[in-house]
């Protein structure tokens, strides 16, 4: 796989997150926000990454049992996710399992709803609709929990995803814009806003075609540090 552009600059520093969001609404793919600036472990990883032209893991994604499951209706989204909350153990947490569930709801629902295209690039799902995805669309979700937060990835078979569509959502959720909410019958495109602000570190690999894949770590309030978050998209052909 190669990307669609040459490798890209990282940012690297001390950003809030409405400031790193205003970076990619701006188009910067890849920001890492951290006292260690470009030294910082996962800033290393992405650097390694794009001057490889291939992807290589980062720490808060390397787990020794990593659960996993596969979607293949949209009636089992709520039955899987209170799967998932029940083998992370966040029960107890309220914080953290009303993070997980919000935010797998979204990227569930995406991927079941936004992933899969008719050849004039129409929605192939409404989402009103009750639907029952072939083999060669279900949805993978992979997650392991520990002691300073938990991991989760929602992968499709569609490879539908653009980075032009996260500079537009954050664009107007950060922009200057009056109209924040799109009425539309895919939602108002604050989703990926609220994926962003609840995770510490999100990450997306698009295969134009084949594959969107969102991983995201999810501090537990013990071990969450505001300062240190990072956003990676990288885009594949």
């Amino acid at each position: 796989m190669q990307p669609n552009a040459p490798p890209e600059t990282i940012a690297c520093g001390l950003f809030s997150k409405k400031e790193a969001a205003g970076l990619i609404a701006g188009g910067t793919r890849h920001i890492h926000s951290s006292p260690h600036a470009s030294h910082d472990a996962c800033a290393k990883v992405t650097q390694e990454s794009l001057a490889k032209k291939s992807l290589h893991p980062y720490p808060w994604e390397q787990h020794r049992d990593t659960h996993e499951l596969f979607l293949n209706a949209s009636a089992q989204r709520y039955q899987f996710i209170n799967q998932v909350i029940q083998r992370t153990g966040v029960s107890t947490k309220r914080d953290l399992k009303e993070k997980l569930e919000s935010l797998l709801e979204e990227l569930v629902t995406n991927s079941i709803y936004h992933a899969y295209q008719n050849a004039d690039a129409s929605p192939r799902y409404a989402r009103k609709d009750s639907i029952v995805l072939s083999e060669a669309e279900r949805i993978t979700i992979r997650f392991a929990s520990g002691k300073s937060g938990i991991f989760l990835q929602v992968s499709d078979q569609g490879g539908s995803f653009k980075f032009s569509d996260v500079a537009k959502s954050f664009g107007r959720c950060y922009g200057s814009s009056h109209q924040q909410i799109e009425a539309k019958e895919g939602g108002a495109g604050l989703g990926l806003y609220m994926s962003y602000e609840v995770t510490t570190h999100l990450k997306v690999v698009s295969v134009a075609g084949r594959e969107t894949s969102i991983s995201c770590w999810l501090a537990d309030k013990t071990a969450y540090a505001p300062e240190v978050f990072s956003f990676n998209f990288f885009e594949w052909r």
